[in-house]
């Protein structure tokens, strides 16, 4: 399964991504949430601890992570740590 943490919906891709994404089998779409201009470590670790761990429950094969760079930078460390392949 590919999964896309974005905000980028699957269904808005052209067809070229859509099949470079399901050599991975089902797509599956979990949106990037909203990180305020303003937040503090603490509350990206939390958001980043969230997210990883919502993902992970899935078992990806593979995960394209974009978004808002620190908590980008946060959930891939932790997604690669768990030995899931991660793009961009």
């Amino acid at each position: 399964m590919f999964l896309n943490f974005s905000n980028h919906p699957s269904d808005r891709w052209n067809k070229a991504q859509r099949q470079a994404a399901e050599r991975y089998g089902e797509i599956r779409d979990v949106p990037f949430p909203d990180v305020p201009s303003l937040a503090k470590t603490e509350e990206i670790t939390i958001l980043a601890n969230q997210y990883s761990e919502r993902i992970i429950r899935q078992h990806p094969d593979c995960v394209m992570c974009q978004g808002e760079f620190t908590l980008t930078m946060a959930v891939v460390r932790r997604l690669q740590k768990a030995g899931i392949l991660c793009v961009c």
